[in-house]
């Protein structure tokens, strides 16, 4: 049998913040990536440097491409 003791050090707010951190850079990294992504795929979308303009951008070219399938139907 083994035995083991644990000792709570109070380090939790530490890690705790340590890992907020680490999580809120990962998530910005995917954010970017995947925006990255997006404007590759959009016509004249790399042009555009402010996130929300270029958002909207995608927003229009989506919505344009779905116009475009319905009055195929």
């Amino acid at each position: 049998m083994i035995k083991f003791k644990a000792f709570d050090l109070g380090c939790h707010q530490i890690a705790h913040r340590v890992w907020k951190d680490y999580y809120a850079k990962v998530r910005r990294e995917k954010i970017s990536e995947r925006m990255k992504y997006l404007q590759d795929l959009v016509p004249g979308c790399n042009k555009i440097t402010d996130k929300a303009g270029m958002l909207n951008e995608i927003i229009n070219y989506v919505q344009s491409l779905q116009w475009q399938v319905e009055v195929k139907k």
